[in-house]
């Protein structure tokens, strides 16, 4: 059994040690990217960052998960898991290690977490009213204006989006491929009917398409 004074001097030195990193650099922060929430397939990158106050201070780093060394990268600040699965989620934190002073420095954990299934965009169209709304068919006067939108459901972090137009068989395809978190048109005209989708992407990761909106401009009457 451990004396109180055995105790003290324990936790002196951790304490010693730790006033002695903080002069050495700062405590390493953990960050995941494209972000903390991914799909199964998507590649992540884990970064160790720190700011280092000594121009000698030389780093090694080391990654665990659930409290369980990953891997030991050396004096490489990252590391990277090429395509996350369900298996990949759970509580992830880096150690830093001053080669020389041997002062070690632990980061806060972050949680990742992997999505189940195929990531599927939510398309919506934006009613007279300013609402967006989900739907299949929407009717709309010619000259009026419309606003289609696309969102990928839960964390949204770092996505783009990709429009088309008319893909199915059966439907020519008139190369409406523009880009944004919405598509809209001001004036509308005959050539703006057809059937809509959208697509996701981040990094060289794409989800699966939308389910369409069928938009069918009318005259006025």
């Amino acid at each position: 059994m451990q004396t109180p004074k055995l105790v003290l001097f324990i936790v002196l030195s951790v304490l010693t040690n730790l006033e002695q990193a903080e002069g050495l650099y700062s405590r390493p922060v953990l960050k995941i990217l494209p972000s903390a929430s991914v799909w199964p397939g998507e590649a992540v990158i884990l970064q160790c960052l720190v700011q280092t106050k000594q121009p000698q201070v030389h780093l090694k780093y080391r990654f665990f998960k659930d409290s369980k060394e990953l891997r030991y990268t050396g004096s490489v600040e990252s590391m990277k898991i090429i395509a996350a699965e369900p298996a990949n989620a759970g509580n992830y934190h880096c150690e830093t290690e001053d080669e020389e002073e041997g002062m070690k420095r632990i980061s806060v954990p972050v949680v990742l977490k992997v999505e189940h299934g195929k990531v599927k965009p939510i398309l919506m169209m934006k009613d007279r009213k300013s609402i967006l709304v989900p739907c299949e068919h929407f009717i709309i006067k010619e000259g009026e204006s419309f606003t289609l939108k696309c969102q990928i459901p839960g964390d949204s972090t770092g996505w783009k989006y990709i429009w088309h137009k008319n893909i199915d068989e059966g439907l020519p395809a008139d190369g409406c491929q523009k880009y944004g978190l919405t598509y809209s048109v001001n004036f509308a005209k005959p050539i703006h009917f057809g059937k809509y989708r959208c697509q996701g992407w981040r990094d060289n990761f794409y989800s699966d398409f939308s389910e369409p909106i069928m938009v069918n401009i009318i005259g006025n009457i």
